[in-house]
């Protein structure tokens, strides 16, 4: 049902805005110069980015009368701002693109040329972001930092056995805000949760203007140098970020690594709290790290990172407010045969280290820890576990670990200093690329597969899966991106590619971007699937 705006040359000396609409089952009629405008009486849907068009239908009594008026359409804010009015387009038909997701007011404005008078008729659109859920993709080109985006959605709309199409934003960040510069010299881009307010956030890590944007609208939230109490390090060029429960790290070009100690980070508020701007210290020494390694931020209440000057492993607690940043060493062993000492790792060259198997950390209090590493021209794959989700009021003097085991990696020609990886967050499948070749390691069976081989001189620069691990994003340095079929009954096979696309300039990084806390938090459940 519609509303009829009539407009009537009477009512020269009068204003009228038709802010009502609920539907009455009737039209309205308001008679000027025997021109009738129908307006939507429900709110209208739009997607962010997108351009809504919507032509209202026009009749003249006086088909004479046709040329006598003129016509725009305005855009009056979120939820009708007082007094605030924006020229979107000329014409009768309405091409809106909306710039921020919620409830905001258009309006048509028709004028008679003779008389000058203007009746406004305005209606609701309802704009959402069709950008929550999908691989997001940092690049650069021509110097600036640009985003990418894959959306993918079911080709029968709610039949979630139906097979994923995918639509291609090559330059996403442009097409939602074409006046805003990104900024340039990009480096990473992680994410972070909240179960309040914005529930997911992004950071771009980059040489100028390093910044955290809305995982919803993509706007830009706060710069990261407005993020440091007493203002940011003078020496700030970030390179990781990670988010944990009372404890987000920053990684710096130089090995120093910065913290702040929201009161539980996954549920407080972004923005509420500030990075101290001076480095971590242990043992009265400032603390330079090689590596941060990413742990799941809801469950692991320990993380660790990768001192390479002093060739040891130190295991940070994230559990409690008031503990938060402590540090530690392991727990120190002396097994028999080839093993990676986490406290002294002397001439290994560490290649690759994660956890896995994450929700045990929540329901089991455990994390799973897999080091890949070279020694003596011999590669190994080392696995242990450790006490992942307690609260501890007092820290310990070392962090316990357990259930070693070391074994010799299956086909060390598969491997090499560069060889970049990707371990499945609830799979016990490592994904590894060395040179244009990408590879499966099972750590269950102990076994090594060629898995998928991409054209010559693509070198791989990211991986990452989507909720259920069922495909397998894999971006490459020189623009391809490509989605890969890892299910369990697919990982045996030559070709799995779903979907390709070859984008301009060079990827620097790449990310499945989740849309909310609850589907980080609980991947492993089919109602959070994509």
């Amino acid at each position: 049902m519609k509303k009829i705006l009539t407009l009537s040359a009477l009512l020269l000396a009068c204003f009228c805005y038709q802010a009502c609409y609920e539907d009455k089952g009737k039209y309205d009629y308001l008679p000027v110069n025997q021109v009738t405008v129908a307006i939507p009486a429900e709110a209208l849907t739009a997607y962010l980015g997108d351009t809504l068009k919507y032509t209202p239908k026009i009749t003249f009594e006086d088909p004479a009368d046709t040329l006598g008026f003129e016509y725009w359409w305005e855009y009056k804010g979120a939820s009708g701002l007082l007094g605030y009015r924006e020229i979107v387009n000329e014409g009768r038909e309405l091409k809106f693109v909306p710039r921020i997701v919620g409830s905001q007011l258009v309006q048509l404005c028709v004028r008679e040329i003779s008389s000058g008078f203007i009746k406004e008729a305005g209606f609701t659109v309802n704009a959402s972001s069709r950008y929550a859920r999908g691989w997001l993709i940092l690049r650069e080109e021509a110097g600036k930092t640009k985003l990418s985006y894959v959306l993918p959605e079911r080709s029968i709309q709610g039949d979630r056995t139906s097979p994923h199409v995918y639509t291609p934003y090559v330059d996403l960040y442009t097409q939602l805000y074409p006046d805003v510069d990104l900024g340039s010299g990009p480096v990473a881009l992680r994410q972070a949760f909240s179960s309040k307010g914005i529930q997911v956030v992004f950071y771009i890590l980059q040489e100028n203007g390093s910044a955290c944007f809305n995982g919803i609208s993509y706007q830009r939230e706060v710069l990261l140098s407005q993020e440091f109490i007493g203002g940011p390090p003078a020496n700030l060029k970030p390179i990781d970020y990670m988010q944990m429960n009372y404890v987000n790290m920053l990684l710096n070009e130089d090995h120093t690594v910065y913290y702040r100690a929201p009161y539980y980070s996954n549920n407080t508020d972004f923005f509420t709290y500030s990075f101290a701007n001076f480095p971590m210290a242990y043992q009265g020494k400032v603390l330079k790290v090689d590596r941060l390694i990413p742990c799941i931020a809801e469950y692991a209440f320990f993380t660790a990172a990768y001192d390479k000057e002093n060739k040891r492993f130190l295991w940070i607690y994230a559990g409690q407010a008031t503990t938060g940043g402590g540090i530690m060493p392991a727990t120190s062993f002396t097994l028999p045969g080839e093993y990676l000492d986490y406290n002294n790792t002397a001439d290994a060259n560490i290649l690759y280290t994660a956890f896995y198997n994450e929700s045990l950390a929540g329901s089991l209090g455990q994390m799973y820890n897999i080091t890949v590493y070279e020694r003596g021209g011999n590669y190994y794959v080392q696995h242990c576990r450790g006490t992942g989700g307690q609260l501890l009021a007092t820290l310990p003097a070392e962090q316990p670990l357990y259930d070693f085991q070391n074994v010799a990696f299956p086909n060390p020609g598969f491997l090499a200093a560069n060889t970049k990886f990707y371990q499945m967050k609830t799979r016990a499948y490592l994904f590894f690329a060395t040179g244009n070749n990408l590879y499966w390691y099972d750590h269950l069976g102990k076994t090594a597969r060629l898995f998928y081989t991409l054209p010559a001189g693509s070198e791989v620069v990211a991986m990452s899966s989507n909720p259920q691990e069922s495909e397998l994003g894999v971006a490459c340095a020189n623009g391809k991106f490509i989605i890969l079929d890892v299910a369990n009954n697919r990982l045996m096979e030559n070709d799995t590619k779903l979907y390709e696309i070859d984008l301009p300039g060079r990827v620097v990084d790449m990310d499945y971007k989740f849309p909310d806390y609850a589907t980080h938090r609980s991947r492993t459940s089919s109602s959070y699937w994509d």
